[in-house]
């Protein structure tokens, strides 16, 4: 049994799947699944032939197995666990496989704002919290009603990642700390994986750590891809700034070239038979090596908005690192045959968000004494009693006077 995906999200969906299979060497017949589903969250239309929670299923030949969906529509946060069990009126010599758990984790997406009222002129920090990855989210704001603002400024919203411009405006929460990366590689590598239908086929696709006790509790054939070695490829570290633009191509900030890290995983396939291990590597290494890069259309998040490369090496001939059999010590297992799989990916570099437009000329006061008290006006330099730049600003053309007439020495002025 297995629910994707996890955690899932208020708003969102899961799939529970369930997966019976006849392990033994007789016919299975009067089987009942109990579903286990939670009954404080809402669930699609049930498969034929269940009711109430509980369905029958067909007899299974030995080795034969059936693939059961529920798809729940969850509307709160929660932590449960859903719990199946199978029943037989016919003889089984095992019950101890006949229920299998999983836990549920439903997230509810928030956005904080700090703070979320403050005094005019004051900025606002914002950031997503327990949102799927890459998801997009629209920001939209008032100026609302102050005694004191400054109306030659509009409302402005500023993001831990991006300044915002007056308007709504997509922004991808990136959590914690820097840019997120590495999930999102994990994400692009599940979708390449599930193109192949193992997702389909009964088979669990994980990124745990396949550890003596990880692999005593697996209860159906998994693929895993497990992460175990981050280098940076100093070579194709750079210096310097770029500028970042909005829709209207103003200057929202300097962000620093992205860093290029490899990733390394060890791609292995577990089910109770060697052959069938080697039949699930054979199809997992097709995929991998169809392509040298990881396809655009399976990048998100910050993969996506830069639009570089993710570059893909399966069973390569490496470049240093740990070997196989120091990781599978270090795991506590056995060695098996296993994918090297190294992905290059970019990590998005810092942003540096630029000040707010200049919307005034250079004001000059004059005053007889360092502590003097002249309230006046002031004179406007150059952009004498200018108020609205208008949408040029104040770098549009302008009419411009001679420069009145110079004297030169020996000669008279002309």
């Amino acid at each position: 049994m297995r629910a994707q995906p996890s955690p899932g999200y208020v708003g969102g969906k899961v799939v529970v799947t369930y997966t019976v299979r006849n392990g033994r060497n007789a016919l299975a017949t009067g089987l009942r699944l109990d579903l286990g589903l939670p009954r404080n969250i809402p669930a699609g239309p049930l498969p034929a032939g269940c009711a109430r929670g509980a369905c029958a299923l067909p007899d299974l030949a030995p080795g034969a197995s059936t693939v059961l969906s529920v798809v729940l529509s969850p509307d709160r946060a929660l932590r449960t666990t859903i719990t199946a069990s199978l029943t037989t009126t016919g003889t089984d010599a095992s019950l101890r496989d006949n229920v299998s758990r999983i836990p549920l984790r439903i997230l509810q997406p928030r956005i904080i704002a700090v703070p979320e009222v403050g005094k005019p002129g004051f900025v606002t920090s914002v950031r997503g919290k327990d949102f799927p990855p890459g998801a997009p989210v629209t920001l939209s704001w008032k100026p609302g009603i102050t005694a004191a603002a400054d109306h030659r400024q509009g409302p402005r919203l500023q993001s831990r990642e991006d300044r915002l411009p007056r308007g709504a405006r997509h922004h991808h929460p990136a959590g914690r700390g820097d840019p997120p990366m590495i999930h999102e590689v994990d994400e692009g590598l599940r979708l390449l994986l599930a193109e192949t239908g193992l997702e389909d086929s009964g088979v669990d696709l994980v990124f745990d750590a396949p550890t003596k006790d990880w692999s005593a509790r697996r209860n159906a054939p998994t693929v895993s891809v497990f992460l175990h070695g981050i280098r940076e490829d100093a070579g194709r570290r750079r210096s310097g700034t770029a500028e970042t633009h909005d829709e209207e191509g103003m200057v929202t900030g300097w962000r620093t070239p992205p860093r290029w890290f490899e990733l390394t995983y060890l791609v292995t396939a577990w089910t109770n038979r060697p052959q069938d291990e080697h039949r699930l590597l054979s199809e997992v290494l097709r995929v991998l090596v169809r392509s040298e890069v990881l396809p655009a259309r399976l990048h998100t998040g910050s993969l996506a908005e830069l639009g570089l490369t993710v570059e893909l090496e399966a069973a390569g001939p490496g470049a240093g690192g740990p070997s196989a059999s120091d990781v599978w010590s270090a795991l506590g297992g056995e060695l098996k045959a296993a994918i090297d799989l190294r992905v290059v990916a970019p990590l998005a570099g810092e942003r540096t968000p630029a000040g707010p437009p200049v919307t005034e000329g250079l004001v000059m006061k004059a005053a007889p004494h360092l502590d003097g008290g002249d309230d006046g006006p002031g004179r406007r330099l150059r952009y004498d009693g200018a108020s609205d730049p208008g949408g040029q600003g104040f770098a549009a053309p302008r009419e411009r006077r001679l420069p009145p007439g110079r004297r030169k020495r020996g000669n008279a002025a002309r």
